[in-house]
């Protein structure tokens, strides 16, 4: 933008500085030209970097982008499950783990101004994975913060940080997060029939304090039996455990029934936190 600006030396007067370029016309008459330069703030926006869609053989998979003037905690959806996402220095990344056949994944960005709708970017993922019997996603909404994922399956053994493959069943810990947010995730491909005990230990908060922590379970995955379900269970402080959910699988063939969802959450405030993580 230009603007122009006339005036009239007086003799006697001082001439106050001015921002711009000023010329002279006849002694007396004088132009001001002032270059305004205007910022426009920038507009929201959010792309998915990798993976580009398509295709892959892997079941845990990272999704990684850019963001623009959107808040520092955004939304990843996958398949419906949504989770906390992250987003630092206009960028962001988070780890999460697929189902067998198509996904649906979609991130979610908030405008600093806080206004108008939120900005998206989707892709769809085709996963050419074997099926699970039992898969459990575990993930809290607190960064810096380290919760971890305990199944003790039906024969008692216990699956975690510290025994991440079963000796009995060959189920696994995939992923073990330590610095917020998750996912942690156990995944099973043939699960025996019997209770399966999903809990949370909040092994460090690093005074952050309260989270709450997210279950998310799929058995029986890719069948006419397949069932999902989410459980949640707020976390006060390190030490503590909770059992979110008992799952009760019976063999294959068998319709999963309503009472057999889970068990109300039990909480263990003074539970010991393991050495050595």
């Amino acid at each position: 933008m230009l603007t122009l600006v006339r005036s009239r030396r007086h003799p006697g007067s001082r001439r106050a500085p001015l921002r711009g370029r000023l010329w002279t016309f006849g002694g007396d008459v004088q132009l001001l030209l002032c270059l305004a330069t205007t910022f426009a703030a920038a507009s929201p926006s959010i792309q998915i970097e990798t993976p580009a869609g398509g295709w892959t053989t892997s079941r845990v998979v990272t999704v990684t982008g850019r963001a623009e003037a959107v808040k520092p905690l955004g939304m990843l959806t996958v398949n419906g499950v949504e989770r906390p996402l992250p987003i630092q220095n206009n960028q962001f990344t988070a780890t999460f783990a697929l189902g067998r056949g198509q996904n649906a994944i979609e991130v979610i960005g908030f405008s600093t101004e806080g206004e108008g709708a939120p900005v998206r970017a989707q892709l769809t993922l085709y996963a050419k994975i074997p099926k699970v019997d039992l898969q459990v996603l575990l993930f809290w909404d607190t960064d810096k913060t380290d919760v971890d994922l305990h199944i003790t399956e039906p024969g008692g053994e216990v699956i975690n940080y510290t025994h991440k493959v079963s000796t009995q069943t060959g189920g696994r810990l995939d992923r073990d997060d330590t610095d917020g947010y998750g996912p942690e995730i156990y995944s099973l491909g043939a699960a025996p029939s019997g209770v399966y005990e999903i809990a949370a230990h909040y092994f460090g908060d690093r005074g952050s304090g309260q989270t709450t922590a997210t279950v998310s379970v799929v058995a029986r995955e890719g069948t006419d039996e397949e069932r999902r379900w989410r459980f949640e269970v707020p976390l006060t402080r390190a030490g503590e455990k909770a059992v979110l959910a008992k799952i009760n699988l019976p063999p294959p063939g068998m319709q999963l029934g309503a009472a057999q969802k889970q068990a109300p959450a039990k909480h263990q405030p003074d539970a010991p936190i393991p050495r050595g993580h």
